[in-house]
């Protein structure tokens, strides 16, 4: 995935929702879904299109086991 790819997703999965609130864990998030296969992406907008304002990236569960994976 391309740096602008993954930033129009960042936005996609953020915009009007719980943002992000530091520099740190945006990177985080970033990394994260550059590390993402085409059908884990797919999923997670879907997730987030169900879940409209209650979804929140950081908080899902593949954001916390990908983070301690990494011990961020």
């Amino acid at each position: 995935m391309s740096e602008s790819q993954e930033q129009r997703l960042y936005e996609e999965l953020t915009v009007g929702k719980a943002k992000v609130k530091d520099d740190a864990t945006m990177r985080h998030v970033l990394e994260y879904l550059s590390e993402l296969s085409p059908v884990q992406v797919k999923a997670i907008r879907i997730a987030s299109n169900h879940l409209g304002s209650s979804f929140n990236i950081v908080k899902s569960n593949g954001y916390v086991d990908w983070k301690k994976e990494k011990k961020y």
